[in-house]
């Protein structure tokens, strides 16, 4: 009542109400429209509760008659580069009768009143087929009266055996041979198919690097590289983010590692010290879910109202990856020195993987996950050390060769070598290990 009085009693515009009322004119006029207050004639369109002009019209659908300068732009529109099927060359004559025969389909059945010229009955499925073959009459191939129509079955029926149906469909008799031609496919793509494997042999490593972005934003805009590359992730720029968070098992959480800048050490933290943590984690999340709400509410933009949640929330995304590089993954997730939860990660895809490719999965336990590589240098060594040689001095001088664990298993101490003791593996020995 209100509006219909300041929009209609006092005819203010929608522009001078809005700015009254401190807001913008889509407000009032969404108000208008949902309170059927729309403008009166004399003010562009017509009153509450009248007729519209259009009702009860009419409207008839159907083709309608083009004038020959249409049908020309049609044409030209369908040909060379102007046509959205250009593919850069020329089409064969034998695509450019199909695609007329296609054309002019619609024209063939309705003459024949939607029936099959064989079976004389009413099917979904129609074709529009060359009374006189193509192959036997290339002449007649855009003649009209040389179409007829048939049922999907009975056109299956009559493949190959064209001519002994012409004159039952009303052509002329035919005296020809049909020359058989190589089939190519329509795509000249050859179709693949799934072969047994038999056998992986070990060709040696390749050269991978690391991509490295600098920049204040290379956090931030990461999903968005991973998202677009190798890993379809959701975006939290098109939805919605759930409030589901990790949260770490109590023994998960640990001190800072001393020898590894990107880990965790085995020693103990203190209970209270993971208590609080780990209620600091929870009132922290919980705020930050109900500050992006908030943002959501108030219409900030999705990529930008995500940047309060923190990095414990989960995600979900969509992984395609060759073996080669799958396994390249596997290798290096699952060695003991990566993350903890990562490897959790790495493990239950290891499962997956060893499922569905038994083969490449025993190969790769062989050669790469389980196996060890050698340099030129460190495979003399390693023969001069296995056939009781004695090395030179330098023999490890700047080097992280593997050979350091092999020499320090059969008698040098960690200090000589200029590198930390390590434990043998159980039932690990030197003659093993040749």
């Amino acid at each position: 009542d209100w509006l219909y009085e300041q929009f209609h009693a006092l005819g203010r515009t929608q522009a001078t109400i809005a700015l009254e009322q401190g807001v913008t004119h889509h407000t009032i006029r969404k108000w208008i429209r949902k309170h059927n207050l729309q403008a009166t004639p004399d003010r562009g369109s017509f009153q509450r509760g009248s007729t519209p002009w259009n009702s009860g019209k009419t409207y008839r659908t159907g083709p309608r008659p083009l004038s020959e300068k249409a049908r020309e732009a049609i044409r030209r529109s369908r040909m060379g580069a102007a046509s959205n099927l250009w593919r850069g060359g020329v089409s064969t004559e034998r695509e450019a009768i199909g695609r007329w025969t296609t054309q002019v389909a619609a024209k063939v059945h309705e003459h024949n009143g939607w029936t099959c010229q064989l079976c004389h009955q009413r099917a979904g499925e129609l074709h529009c087929h060359h009374i006189i073959p193509v192959w036997a009459d290339a002449g007649q191939s855009r003649d009209l009266s040389n179409l007829t129509t048939l049922c999907g079955n009975c056109h299956r029926a009559i493949a190959g055996k064209e001519l002994d149906y012409v004159e039952r469909l009303g052509g002329p008799p035919v005296r020809t041979e049909w020359q058989k031609r190589p089939r190519v496919a329509w795509n000249k793509i050859t179709v693949a198919k799934l072969v047994r494997v038999d056998s992986f042999e070990y060709l040696g490593e390749q050269e991978t690097f690391d991509l490295e972005v600098e920049g204040p934003f290379h956090n931030f805009i990461a999903n968005g590289i991973v998202t677009h590359n190798s890993v379809n992730e959701e975006s939290g720029r098109y939805s919605i983010m759930r409030e589901e968070f990790h949260e770490p098992q109590w023994e998960d959480v640990g001190f800072q590692s001393k020898d590894n800048k990107q880990g965790r050490s085995a020693e103990p933290v203190p209970a209270e010290m993971v208590e609080r943590f780990l209620g600091f984690l929870k009132q922290d999340r919980e705020t930050a879910y109900a500050h992006y709400e908030q943002f959501l509410q108030d219409n900030v933009a999705r990529e930008i109202a995500r940047m309060v949640l923190p990095v414990s929330v989960y995600t979900q995304f969509y992984w395609q990856m060759n073996l080669h590089n799958l396994f390249h993954f596997l290798r290096l997730r699952l060695d003991p020195h990566a993350q903890k939860e990562i490897r959790d990660l790495a493990q239950q895809v290891a499962i997956c993987t060893q499922a569905v490719a038994p083969a490449a999965w025993e190969a790769f336990e062989e050669y790469k996950l389980h196996g060890k590589s050698f340099s030129r240098t460190e495979l003399a060594l390693l023969r001069r050390l296995l056939q009781g040689e004695p090395l030179p001095a330098d023999a490890f001088e700047g080097s992280k060769s593997l050979l350091r664990e092999f020499e320090a298993k059969i008698g040098l101490s960690a200090a000589e070598l200029n590198v930390s003791a390590t434990e043998p593996e159980s039932g690990d020995s030197m003659e093993g290990a040749a």
